[in-house]
Formats: structure tokens, C-alpha cells, sequence
């Protein structure tokens, strides 16, 4: 049963996965509905909300953006840590979240502000406004750090329902970001536990697409934050395992 709910909710987000993705120089992301077009120096965007913003065409990595888009998002690679630091490296046998909800099962193991208070996307802004930032800096610190590292710009950092969870709402528009977002949230929950932060011991994410649509809710223990930032499990498949509908 669970599989199917986690396939109902990849085939709901497929035509946010098969977005046009726009890079800019900077390494930041738009997620749109098609190609950009420019006029009078400025690349016109229209986000997958529906929203047409302008940039500077100058500050667009042209070809990235056109390499990228020939080549289709899953090759944009995943997530892997290196000590403290995380970087983005490729892995051409890394299965998709849609060959995961086609029934391939298991696979093998192989620019918020620091102060944690990322954007928000407007359907979404009002509800989280309400809930109160986690009390803790130097947590949301860390959490800020790293998902800065990986291009998650969009997101907050606030109280979880007992006094040692964390909740994270974050908005992530594609598979890069949804897997990029439990790899990144887990190792620094992990570390912060090997310092002795008990506050951090449970992890809830909420992540939503641009638009509001649902991307995956989960409840994360500290052990099973380990075995992911150990590699002892794939991160498809800790989608898989953990994701909650």
C-alpha cells in the first residue's frame, strides 16, 4: 500500500520533474514551464507556478542550462558527503523516483540565510509564517550552511512537535532537490547529535512544490538519519521507507 501512495505522489509531481530547468552563473535554479525568451536584455521565465519573472541575461548560464535540458534532469547527479562538506557528483546508475514507483524496488547501496529563515512560495507562506523558528541558532546555523551548499534556497527551520524534533518545511520542485534535501537534513542531524545537540534528535520535513503540491512528508529518527548518512541505504530508497501520506 505504501508503495502505491509513494507512487500516486511521484506521478503527481511528474510535470513538475519534466520542468525546464534555467542555471544561472551563480549555481542557483529556476524550475519553468518551458524554454526562457529575451527581450530588451532580460531572459523571460515562467515558473511552474505560472509566475513570469525577468532576469538579467547575462547572469544565465546558457549553456548549462541547454546541456541540461538535452540531457534531461536525471543527469544532474546526487547528492554524496565528504566529511563536513557536501558536493554534487554524478552517478549514471542511479535509479529514478519514476523507475521506483514503476515497481524496481530496493536498489543497492553504492541561498537561504544562515539564520533559518529561507523564502517561502506563496501558497504555502501564510500557514508556515505561523509556526515559531527553532529557538536554537546555532542548529538552524548548521541546517542553513548545508542546505546552502546544495542550492536549496527555499525553505524554514522551526519547532517540531516535541522539544528534541526539528521541522523543516522546504520547497523542492524536482527529484534532485526532493533527495538533495533528506541527504543534506540527515547528516546535519547526525553531526549535531554527535555534538551532543539533543534538541535535533527527530527530523520532520514537510516539502511542497512551488505550487503547493505535496512532495513528501516524513518523520525521521536519529538512527534512521545514521543509516542514510552512513550510506548503509540509498536515499531512493529511504524515500521509499520513510516518506509518510
Amino acid at each position: 500500500m505504501k508503495r502505491f501512495l509513494c507512487a500516486m505522489l511521484i506521478l503527481g509531481l511528474s510535470s513538475v520533474l519534466l520542468s525546464y530547468v534555467v542555471y544561472l552563473k551563480d549555481g542557483s535554479t529556476y524550475m519553468a514551464r518551458g524554454k526562457y525568451t529575451v527581450e530588451n536584455g532580460k531572459a523571460l521565465i515562467t515558473l511552474t507556478n505560472g509566475t513570469l519573472i525577468a532576469v538579467d541575461v547575462r547572469l544565465v548560464d546558457a549553456a548549462r542550462t541547454e546541456i541540461a535540458n538535452k540531457a534531461g534532469l536525471d543527469t544532474d547527479g546526487v547528492l554524496t558527503s565528504v566529511g563536513s562538506s557536501i558536493t554534487i557528483t554524478r552517478s549514471p546508475t542511479r535509479p529514478t523516483m519514476s523507475s521506483i514507483a514503476k515497481g524496481s524496488g530496493a536498489v543497492s547501496t553504492p541561498k537561504a540565510n544562515t539564520t533559518g529563515n529561507g523564502k517561502t512560495s506563496p501558497s504555502t507562506s501564510e500557514s508556515r509564517d505561523r509556526e515559531p523558528e527553532f529557538n536554537d541558532d546555532s542548529v538552524r546555523r548548521a541546517f542553513g550552511k548545508i542546505f546552502e551548499n546544495v542550492n536549496l534556497f527555499e525553505y524554514r527551520i522551526v519547532q517540531g512537535t516535541t522539544p528534541d524534533s526539528v521541522r523543516i518545511l522546504m520547497t523542492t520542485d524536482n527529484e534532485k532537490d526532493i533527495f538533495n534535501a533528506l541527504t543534506a537534513s540527515v547528516k546535519v542531524m547526525a553531526e549535531l547529535n554527535d555534538l551532543g545537540k539533543t534538541n535535533a534528535a527527530r527530523l520532520e520535513m514537510f516539502l511542497s512544490t512551488t505550487s503547493g503540491a505535496a512532495a513528501g512528508r516524513f518523520s525521521i529518527t536519529l538512527d534512521a538519519a545514521r543509516n542514510l548518512a552512513q550510506g548503509k541505504v540509498a536515499v531512493e530508497q529511504f524515500f521509499v521507507d520513510q516518506v509518510i501520506f
